[in-house]
């Protein structure tokens, strides 16, 4: 079963092979996630794209338990749906939250 742990390494990973191609999504994103396996991590896509483990400022926060969030990445889930369901809420830079879609795709994901 895929964790957060995995999903982290694996945007880590996509940002380290690519870091130009990380910093066209700009902005900083902060994903607070509770429940089994929950935690809060940042990831940047700005001048120096990165993952880092913890919590930090953020131009757009989303919140949402761990197994919504892995189930978003992994293409089982649909951020909308989680949102108009009251299980994802965002906080920020609702313009960054939009590219969330294009995000997912590039992590794995692809529903809306």
């Amino acid at each position: 079963m895929t964790t957060i742990d995995d999903l982290m390494r694996r945007a880590a990973k996509m940002i380290a092979e690519d870091p130009e191609q990380a910093r066209k999504f700009g902005g900083i994103y902060k994903f607070a996630l509770d429940g089994e396996g929950g935690r809060t991590f940042i990831v940047d896509f700005t001048d120096d794209p990165r993952v880092t483990d913890g919590d930090g400022k953020a131009q757009c926060t989303i919140s949402m338990t761990a197994s919504d969030f892995i189930d978003v990445v992994e293409g089982r889930a649909g951020p909308r749906s989680l949102f108009f369901k009251g299980r994802l809420s965002i906080s920020g830079d609702w313009r960054l939250a939009m590219r969330m879609r294009k995000l997912n795709k590039v992590m794995g994901g692809g529903h809306d």
